[in-house]
């Protein structure tokens, strides 16, 4: 694993390369494209901006250089960490958050008049939202379901053709069933379609690690359990993986929610799910390329 910074910033034309140059960034890690023309008060036209990304490793030298000549510029750039995964942190890995690529199906089962039961939910954020029926798609993202043998939505939920269904049940996975799929035929009404849903029964308990403030301002306040953004570092620890299943999910429901105490016009957060490595494996063998599969951190027992 490795982790890398990725700035962005906006400086006065002509000014990036008296910022990349220094430090030694060449166009090998940074890009600077036109950004935006400024203008005074009464419309006359001062300067142009110039756009600055460039990725960097978090151990790279250039890093405290790139910014110590921010600073004495007074620019503060947006950085984002990210984590790069080889194969062998995959295959090493304990457990995996299953995510999808940028091919999902778009769209909200909430939205479609998929049912839940809310007894349990929160009243301010509905998580703990529990599906009761059969789960709805867009009939327009038909083709783009059919294309794949396993897809999620954008909300989390995993569609499964016949085939990837039988290679789950042969393999023995635990942790999960199936149901349904719905969507309109031509005349409008609601019917199954060729695929299956894969539902998750197995909850994972809470995460031990600590949540960077940052997530406090999108998190529920009533149940402090949805609206989470993050997943820590060492989310877990070695005795929380007693009970665990090939298929799980998270307590926490992360993302961004929507609740006015009924289901149809809700956003939900949603838990994460995380799988073992065997999951992985069958989902790759069966030639599968809508998932991306990160491994999580596993503290030891205290």
């Amino acid at each position: 694993m490795k982790t890398t910074l990725h700035f962005t910033f906006d400086v006065g034309a002509e000014k990036a390369d008296a910022i990349v140059i220094p430090a030694g960034c060449g166009p090998d890690v940074a890009e600077v494209s036109p950004g935006f023309d400024n203008y005074d008060e009464n419309g006359n036209f001062l300067y142009s901006d110039e756009w600055v990304e460039l990725t960097l490793e978090e151990n790279d030298e250039r890093v405290p250089k790139l910014m110590g000549l921010l600073a004495s510029l007074g620019i503060e750039p947006d950085v984002t960490r990210m984590r790069e995964y080889s194969e062998e942190d995959r295959q090493n890995a304990r457990l995996l958050l299953m995510k999808p690529t940028k091919i999902f199906v778009h769209g909200t089962a909430s939205e479609l008049g998929t049912k839940y039961d809310l007894t349990h939910a929160c009243p301010h954020c509905g998580t703990g939202a529990k599906q009761t029926w059969y789960l709805r798609v867009k009939r327009k993202e038909l083709p783009k379901i059919q294309q794949h043998r396993a897809i999620m939505t954008f909300d989390l939920n995993i569609l499964v053709d016949a085939t990837m269904q039988k290679l789950l049940v042969d393999a023995g996975m635990t942790g999960i069933s199936f149901a349904e799929v719905h969507a309109r035929d031509d005349f409008g009404e609601w019917n199954a379609i060729d695929r299956e849903q894969i539902l998750i029964e197995h909850t994972m308990p809470p995460m031990r690690a600590e949540f960077p403030a940052a997530d406090d301002y999108a998190l529920c306040k009533v149940c402090r359990r949805g609206g989470r953004l993050t997943i820590p570092d060492h989310a877990y620890r070695e005795e929380d993986l007693a009970g665990l299943k090939d298929f799980n999910r998270t307590w926490e429901w992360f993302d961004h929610y929507l609740y006015g105490g009924e289901a149809r016009h809700a956003t939900f957060a949603h838990p994460r799910i995380m799988v073992t490595p065997k999951v992985m494996h069958v989902f790759r063998e069966a030639g599968v390329t809508t998932f991306d599969w990160w491994p999580v951190g596993i503290a030891p027992s205290t």
